[in-house]
């Protein structure tokens, strides 16, 4: 038998996915957490994408019927991939609508005394759901399905669920499985407890059942990268087509010191919602930033909501305090409306503090000529209006929720290498993902449709004098996994750089692989004709 063992207490916050969704209640003028009776968990890992689904039973012990909302912050690259809801003893499926025609069809149901289960995404990338009824003494079951990008090391990847507020409960049940090579016979991580993965077929599986479980330390356990080789393939047939979904070690990359700018903007967010910030790590960056560069620095401060105020400047030669106390000092108010920002053209490079999200006006800042470094520590930001002007501004994205402040200091200081496109024949292979170049870290995925196998597929990486590193890969019949919808994820964050312009094409992704965007929602319904509408 081969076995991966279940890894419990040792794993860092870093490599965190969605935490077990809760469900909040008002109680006699305050809010309550229901008790979870019985939940069900079951994890598919492809490669280094974790599909977890939550089936939830919740209890409601009060003698009147009440009202709740399931919420789940999601972290960047997570999706929410199903919805489901028990309706009179049936559980029933969520279908992708357009949010707006979904509003319009719930309230029209509503009226009618009946109560449909609309989920969607809220601003600050937070899927919640309104829950009613839950029955006096009695039950409810929620089925929730969120995917993630796993982190890690150069050895393992790392799956980490945090508990919070689910106390007992009564019947738990934990099933995972890992899609790997039928070879594939790495060195186990060594077994925690009596609990490990049983290898069977093309499957590492483990199973996992308790009664009156107190998940103290959350869930965690190690995947193994790589096998004999330091890349996986994957593929799958999905409405006549041949998906690919391709993980690999990129190939080392070199960097060079950038020039020591002489004078910098930072435009800092003080909106009411940038208090969700952790404002000691991007402190943190900031001085360590300040504090690297050699000379003396200009630094021009503005801080912006629904209007930019006029700049402080700071004369910095290696002590950022001064600088660094006057940001701790700022209080957060106000809305936020990017369209009145006019960033500055007389200077060397920008340093955007914030989560971009835009309550006034459109999402939209005209660019400057220079470098833009879009950062952000704040759960739910606007991620792809940041990485599209980072992009356009050939600066830098920064997210201190998933990066650490290492790496994320290396990308100040450096211009690196990165990834830059992919080279194929269009008559084998269609529609590859990534399209735009981006930075690799040491682990990178490909992911399109395979027309004709096997085709080559060349990776190019290199900086702005053009490509300095390749690597071929030959695109064939991978370990067969559920990877169409992973595909579908890439495509629709690729459109999402351009959202208005492409919000047809999101929209259709959205429906035909049931992922959950800011323009669509799930709904769950009672009678087909509700559906048919």
């Amino acid at each position: 038998m081969r076995t991966v063992g279940l890894l419990l207490g040792i794993m860092l916050c870093q490599f965190t996915i969605a935490q077990i969704p809760v469900l909040q209640v008002q109680k006699n003028d305050s809010s309550q957490y229901l008790a979870l009776s019985e939940l069900k968990m079951h994890v598919d890992v492809v490669g280094n994408i974790a599909t977890t689904t939550f089936d939830m039973v919740f209890y409601n012990p009060y003698s009147r019927v009440l009202e709740g909302e399931l919420s789940v912050p999601l972290n960047e690259g997570q999706e929410v991939c199903r919805y489901a809801l028990d309706i009179n003893g049936r559980l029933r499926e969520g279908v992708i609508v357009e949010k707006l025609k979904g509003r319009q069809t719930f309230e029209a149901i509503e009226r009618r005394g009946i109560d449909p289960g609309l989920a969607h995404l809220t601003k600050g990338n937070n899927f919640k759901i309104r829950i009613y009824p839950v029955p006096a003494e009695g039950t409810k079951r929620v089925v929730i399905g969120i995917s993630e990008t796993l982190s890690g090391d150069d050895q393992y990847l790392y799956y980490h669920i945090p508990v919070s507020k689910t106390g007992i409960i009564s019947n738990f049940q934990l099933e995972v499985n890992v899609f790997r090579e039928p070879s594939e016979d790495k060195i186990p991580v060594p077994e925690f407890g009596n609990i490990s993965f049983e290898g069977q077929d093309d499957i590492y599986r483990l199973t996992m059942t308790k009664k009156d479980y107190a998940i103290a330390d959350g869930l965690q356990f190690a995947i193994p990268r790589f096998a004999d080789t330091d890349h996986q393939l994957f593929t799958s047939r999905f409405n006549g087509k041949t998906y690919f979904y391709l993980t690999f070690k990129a190939p080392e990359l070199t960097k060079t010191f950038k020039p020591v700018p002489d004078k910098i903007d930072i435009y800092w967010d003080r909106s009411f919602s940038a208090q969700k910030k952790d404002i000691d790590e991007e402190l943190s960056l900031l001085s360590n930033y300040l504090t690297s560069l050699d000379g003396t620095k200009k630094v021009s401060v503005r801080f912006f909501n629904y209007k930019v105020e006029e700049p402080k400047i700071f004369i910095i030669d290696k002590d950022p305090s001064q600088l660094i106390s006057y940001l701790r000092s700022v209080k957060n108010e106000g809305a936020t409306s990017l369209n009145t920002i006019q960033l500055n053209k007389d200077c060397d490079e920008i340093l955007f503090f914030s989560d971009a999200i835009n309550t006034i006006g459109t999402a939209e800042i005209k660019l400057p000529d220079i470098q833009v470094y879009m950062i952000t520590s704040s759960p739910g930001s606007n991620y792809s209006f940041m990485k599209r002007v980072a992009r356009n501004t050939n600066g830098e994205y920064i997210n201190l929720g998933s990066i650490s402040q290492e790496r994320a200091l290396q990308l100040l200081l450096s211009n690196e290498e990165k990834y830059l496109s992919c080279s194929y024949d269009p008559s084998e292979l269609t529609e590859v993902y990534p399209n735009t170049s981006r930075q690799t870290g040491k682990y990178f995925e490909i992911t399109g449709i395979l027309k004709d196998q096997p085709a080559d597929l060349t990776v190019n990486f290199g900086n702005q004098g053009g490509i300095t590193k390749r690597r071929i890969f030959n695109i064939g019949e991978g370990i067969q996994a559920p990877v169409e919808r992973i595909w579908a994820g890439k495509k629709i964050e690729s459109l999402s750089m351009d959202p208005d312009r492409n919000k047809k094409k999101i929209l259709d992704l959205s429906k035909t692989f049931t992922i959950i965007t800011k323009n669509t929602a799930l709904m769950v319904l009672d009678r087909i004709e509700d559906y048919v509408q």
